[in-house]
């Protein structure tokens, strides 16, 4: 989440950005399981779904690749499921962290687009909130489709585009309004371009997969203090805690008080709550 990503695309070093992510993740794994793990896990429930992984199906023997797995938690619920879980993140610290939260599944290192696995391999691929971090996440999805074997599915999840994902937008805000939302970070993709619906089912259909669809998932993060938000952004997400720590000083308070004022427009008796709304995508391997 970046006030950059509300501009047209542009091209952008690959290996820089990759090389920024990388190193980002491997320090702010814990901080986003800490954070935003009550609101990321929302929608995995429905992404298992997507994919035909139901909670009372018969899923013994199906083989699920939950592709930047970070703390494993759609790896860690196929199995719940019956299901074969298998999980990859180029972040070995993820990795880690995956195999002690959910240690029934498999796990190993890799790269999203260049999937270390043989054709025809999984009956599901599923990306929970990774699809935005890849330098070519049309390479992913053809990786996807590529380890899938024919009539496979394919499900991922992106945050909602601003303002419906409340809880980046305030931040977006108050950056734009009190600090340099251009500050000197390594350039990316454009971060909400799967949020639209028609991109998504464009870039599937370009990957080779049929009979897209795509919906909304609501999600909600609740939590009590109003000082949480930027506490979570700067701890444990890569690009958007790197854009805060980026501003001055001054600005990185006058950042913090926006946040948290707006913040405390969404409670409720003592509770906070910002809409933090999903895209859920899905489409099959009919070949």
């Amino acid at each position: 989440m970046t006030t950059a990503n509300r501009q047209p695309a542009a091209p952008f070093d690959a290996d820089l950005f990759t090389e920024f992510e990388h190193s980002g993740w491997q320090q702010k794994a814990n901080g986003w399981y800490e954070h935003f793990e009550a609101v990321s896990t929302q929608s995995v429930g429905a992404l298992l779904d997507a994919v035909e992984i139901t909670a009372d199906g018969p899923n013994a023997g199906r083989r699920v690749l939950d592709v930047a797995t970070g703390p494993g938690y759609a790896a860690g619920e196929a199995v719940r499921r019956g299901a074969k879980g298998y999980g990859l993140d180029f972040s070995p610290v993820q990795v880690e962290l995956a195999q002690q939260n959910f240690p029934q599944a498999q796990y190993q290192v890799g790269d999203a687009e260049d999937l270390p696995f043989g054709n025809d391999t999984f009956d599901a691929v599923v990306i929970n909130f990774g699809l935005q971090h890849f330098a070519a996440p049309d390479r992913a999805l053809r990786e996807a489709y590529r380890v899938l074997r024919p009539g496979g599915r394919i499900a991922y999840t992106v945050w909602a585009s601003p303002p419906l994902v409340v809880g980046f937008t305030i931040v977006q805000q108050a950056i734009e309004t009190h600090g340099d939302p251009y500050a000197d970070i390594p350039a990316g993709p454009p971060y909400y371009r799967f949020s639209e619906a028609a991109e998504s089912r464009r870039s599937l259909s370009a990957a080779g997969f049929k009979a897209a669809r795509v919906s909304d998932a609501p999600q909600t993060w609740r939590f009590g203090d109003p000082d949480h938000v930027l506490i979570a952004i700067a701890d444990g997400t890569v690009r958007s805690g790197a854009l805060f720590r980026a501003q001055s000083p001054a600005a990185r308070c006058a950042i913090a008080v926006a946040v948290r004022d707006a913040a405390k427009t969404y409670r409720k008796g003592g509770v906070i709550e910002l809409p933090m709304p999903a895209v859920l995508a899905s489409a099959t391997k009919l070949v």
